[in-house]
C-alpha cells in the first residue's frame, strides 16, 4: 500500500470528493498522535473525506469515513457523492434552523409570561 497525501481518486472532477488514506495521517510526524485515529484504522476504517456546507451563513464540515476495503470506484460514484453532499446540506440545515427555533421558543415563552401577568 502506498501512502500519499494526494487523494486516491482517479477522477480530476472539481466536484469529486477527495478520499484520503487515514494510515497516511497516522504515520505523519506532523500530526499529533491520537488514539481515535488508531482505533479507526484497527476497526478497518481507512478512508475519510469531508464535505463543507454553508446554509444561510451557518458553515461547517461533515467528515465521512469508509472501510479500507471499499473500492474507490464505489466511493466516487456520482450517486454516492451526490448523496453525501446532500446529507451534509441536511445536517447544515438542521444546525441553521436550531438557533432561530430556540429564539422563537424563547420569544413565545416571554410573551406567555407577559400575557399571564396582565
Amino acid at each position: 500500500m502506498s501512502l500519499s497525501l494526494r487523494s486516491e481518486n482517479q477522477n480530476n472532477d472539481l466536484n469529486a470528493l477527495q478520499w484520503n488514506n487515514l494510515e497516511f495521517f497516522s504515520k505523519d510526524p506532523d500530526v499529533i498522535k491520537e488514539h481515535r485515529l488508531e482505533s479507526f484504522i484497527l476497526a478497518g476504517i481507512g478512508r475519510a473525506t469531508g464535505v463543507c456546507f454553508n446554509i444561510r451563513g451557518y458553515r461547517g464540515l461533515v467528515i465521512y469515513f469508509a472501510h479500507s476495503e471499499t473500492p474507490m470506484d464505489i466511493l466516487t460514484m456520482e450517486c454516492n457523492t451526490s448523496f453525501l453532499r446532500s446529507a451534509a446540506d441536511c445536517i447544515g440545515a438542521v444546525l441553521a434552523v436550531s438557533e432561530p427555533r430556540n429564539f422563537s421558543l424563547q420569544t413565545k415563552t416571554d410573551l406567555q409570561r407577559v400575557t399571564s401577568q396582565l
